[in-house]
């Protein structure tokens, strides 16, 4: 959980992202020069959504930062989606 809290790792503006910003494969993708090397884009509303579901069916109830993290993450998602 703490690794998808993290904006050093995982945690973004518009949801988790599929790949860690200090992953070796986080630079420049060779083809077209930008940060962008999986599929075009940071962010897939599929990882996304297993993650909620996942912390939703762990965390229900639980731990707090579970809660707080599922919460964060969803509002992030639903907000990233509608604008």
């Amino acid at each position: 959980i703490s690794i998808m809290a993290d904006a050093a790792h995982l945690r973004s503006k518009a949801g988790l992202r599929s790949l860690s910003k200090t992953s070796p494969r986080g630079g420049k993708d060779s083809v077209y020069g930008t940060q962008e090397d999986y599929w075009r884009g940071k962010v897939w509303i599929c990882i996304n959504y297993l993650a909620l579901k996942a912390l939703k069916t762990m965390y229900a109830g639980g731990s707090k930062q579970g809660e707080e993290l599922y919460e964060g993450l969803r509002a992030a998602i639903v907000d990233n989606m509608v604008s």
